[in-house]
Formats: C-alpha cells, sequence, structure tokens
C-alpha cells in the first residue's frame, strides 16, 4: 500500500517517545488532513488544466521563492 509523505514520516516518529503523547498525535492528524487538501487541490487543478505541468503547479503553490 502506497502512503504519503507525511503518513510515512508519522509512522517512523510514532515508534519514539512520542508514541502515546496526545497533543502530538493531534499535530500528525492536522498534518494529514493538510496533506490530504494539498493532493485533492492538485487533483482538481489538474483536471481543470491550471498548470501545465506539476513542477508548475509545485513551485507556484509551495515554492515562495518563485513568487
Amino acid at each position: 500500500m502506497k502512503q504519503t509523505a507525511v503518513e510515512w514520516l508519522i509512522d517512523h516518529i510514532l515508534h519514539s517517545e512520542f508514541e502515546k503523547d496526545e497533543e502530538w498525535k493531534s499535530i500528525f492528524d492536522r498534518a494529514k488532513e493538510m496533506e490530504k487538501e494539498i493532493i485533492r487541490t492538485a487533483y482538481l487543478d489538474g483536471m481543470d488544466g491550471e498548470y501545465n505541468t506539476s513542477e508548475q503547479y509545485y513551485n507556484e503553490t509551495f515554492n515562495k521563492e518563485t513568487k
């Protein structure tokens, strides 16, 4: 099964001291929701033809140096 980068990171961190910390669990849950929204937006923008390439989408959405 495929994992997002956030899911992979959480799986590896949860084997550490943060495993039972509810505050960290809340942070991880929020990170997963944020990543899910990014994936949905990228898909929908791609369907609309708003971006020519995934590189263009990334740069215009996340790469603050190009703005």
